[in-house]
């Protein structure tokens, strides 16, 4: 725990795993499992200590994501349908 709380009125641009993991909105866990799996961009060190550029993890997320196809192969859609109303034509209702 720290002895004192900083606040800031902008985020880091290298922040540790912690902080990067808070502003991706995961838990620390999650985050560290991300990295070594090669989901999200490896750390640089700056001095002793890791820290994840803010720019590279974003274009990371970012890419991945693009690289995601969201098309659902069980649903027929058109070329011009939304991908996530294709998906609720699925849902069976009681």
């Amino acid at each position: 725990m720290r002895k004192y709380k900083v606040l800031r009125p902008y985020p880091p641009d290298f922040g540790s795993a912690t902080t990067t993991a808070y502003r991706l909105d995961i838990g620390r866990d999650k985050f560290v499992a991300d990295v070594r799996a090669g989901l999200l961009a490896p750390s640089d060190s700056v001095g002793t200590q890791k820290r994840w550029e803010w720019d590279q993890v974003l274009a990371g997320v970012r890419a991945r994501n693009e690289s995601v196809d969201v098309s659902c192969p069980l649903v027929e859609q058109s070329e011009n349908e939304d991908p996530f109303l294709a998906g609720i034509r699925l849902v069976k209702t009681s």
